[in-house]
């Protein structure tokens, strides 16, 4: 069974939670929106999240389909 790799963070613009992948530059944390889901010629979108609030995927999902992430704090 593949588990899918994913982060959750709250993005520091709108305050709204974004999943995507994680990504950390020059004390800037990221959240990567993979939009090339929906078409190949859609780019990636970057947010700029809070480090304290990056949480992983952990594979599991509530009795109402939700996605269960680990608490945040992933940060350098």
């Amino acid at each position: 069974m593949k588990r899918e790799i994913l982060y959750r963070g709250k993005c520091i613009e709108t305050g709204k939670w974004v999943e995507g992948y994680y990504y950390a530059e020059c004390d800037c944390y990221y959240i990567i929106k993979n939009c090339q889901i929906k078409s190949e010629t859609m780019r990636n979108i970057p947010y700029e999240v809070i480090p304290e609030t990056v949480g992983q995927y952990t594979g599991l999902k509530d009795r109402n389909g939700v996605r269960q992430f680990k608490n945040g704090g992933i940060y350098e």
